[in-house]
């Protein structure tokens, strides 16, 4: 395989680019924030009842993961790669850390 030079140049400059934008940003103040009006829809304002029940049941479903870490530890949890693709849209792309998932 032969990489033109050219190519490997205008890399290195986008990255220097890229690298100075980030140090720039770094260094600038905080922009200061607008006070924003906020409403809430008949929906939010419904679900914002079930906040206190929430609060009060249990932070986690200790038979479900103790199903979960079982499966996993024997090799027979095989999630579709749809399903681990939704999981990590919907955790927005946040790193998981597998060798926690494995209750390592």
């Amino acid at each position: 395989m032969r990489i033109d030079p050219r190519l490997l140049a205008q890399t290195s400059d986008v990255a220097a680019t890229a690298r100075k934008r980030e140090a720039d940003a770094v260094k600038a103040p905080p922009k200061a924030r607008a006070a924003a009006d906020v409403s809430l829809s008949e929906s939010a304002e419904s679900l914002s009842k079930f906040g206190p029940a929430i609060k009060a049941g249990p932070a986690v479903r200790s038979e479900k993961v103790a199903s979960l870490r079982e499966a996993v530890a024997n090799g027979s949890y095989r999630p579709s790669g749809s399903d681990v693709a939704q999981a990590i849209l919907e955790r927005g792309g946040e790193q998981i850390d597998i060798d926690q998932l494995r209750g390592k």
